[in-house]
């Protein structure tokens, strides 16, 4: 993590990865991503982290179906 990148919420994180603020606190609770900081109820977010965090851990990641090849 840089100095100079802003931690995020939940909710910017959700939305960089195109994803709902539920899921990320899904994989937080599965171990697949960890926040950068955690007071309390409060947690920020290092996108460069959490994108790793989801290639390290690609096999727990839950998938979706796809529509397209039903």
């Amino acid at each position: 993590m840089t100095a100079s990148e802003p931690l995020k919420t939940t909710a910017e994180i959700a939305r960089a990865i195109s994803v709902s603020a539920p899921t990320v606190n899904r994989w937080r609770s599965l171990g697949i991503i960890q926040p950068a900081v955690e007071i309390g109820a409060t947690v920020r977010w290092n996108l460069d982290e959490v994108i790793q965090g989801l290639r390290d851990h690609h096999d727990a990641v839950p998938k979706r179906p796809n529509p397209s090849t039903r």
